[in-house]
């Protein structure tokens, strides 16, 4: 190693000592240089900066897909208009009313079978869209599948549908 490159390495392992507080100036540095403690201090500190750095990269993904997924689930529900709209309205009552009655909470056959109350706020945020949309295609319980009777573009308006019946 030459003198620029020593110098540069004190320097780097200086400004690192100054910023974990061990040392308070060049002198300092250098002593603890000396002693042998950048080895060691090298050596428990970088597992706990990588680790960190990690961990912020894993949370800022995390909370970066969390809120695509919001965007996204807001924009699709924004996406519905007024002919779908009046669509999942008729299927609804075509397909639904017997059990879930006209309004979605059920009527005395639903309650009998045990049809869901689909009005119900804490069963809708329970709940979330993908299982309608299965609930719907494949069947629930006494519930028929209607994913061979139904296309995708109408077991989406019906599931959107559903999600406006929240009291």
């Amino acid at each position: 190693m030459n003198n620029t490159e020593q110098i540069r390495t004190d320097t780097t392992i200086h400004k690192v000592f100054c910023v974990l507080g061990f040392a308070r100036s060049a002198r300092s540095a250098r002593a603890a240089l000396r002693a042998g403690w950048h080895g060691e201090l090298m050596a428990l500190f970088s597992p706990v900066i990588r680790g960190l750095i990690m961990v912020l990269l894993a949370g800022t993904l995390l909370i970066g897909y969390a809120v695509s997924q919001v965007v996204a689930h807001r924009f699709q529900r924004s996406q519905v208009s007024p002919a779908k709209a009046k669509e999942a309205k008729r299927l609804f009552k075509q397909k639904c009313v017997k059990c879930h009655g006209q309004d979605g909470a059920g009527n005395n056959y639903g309650q009998i079978i045990g049809a869901t109350n689909l009005t119900d706020p804490e069963w809708q945020q329970r709940v979330d869209d993908k299982r309608i949309i299965n609930s719907i295609k494949h069947g629930r319980g006494q519930m028929p599948a209607l994913g061979e009777k139904l296309t995708e573009d109408q077991i989406l308006s019906l599931m959107l549908y559903v999600r406006t019946l929240k009291k």
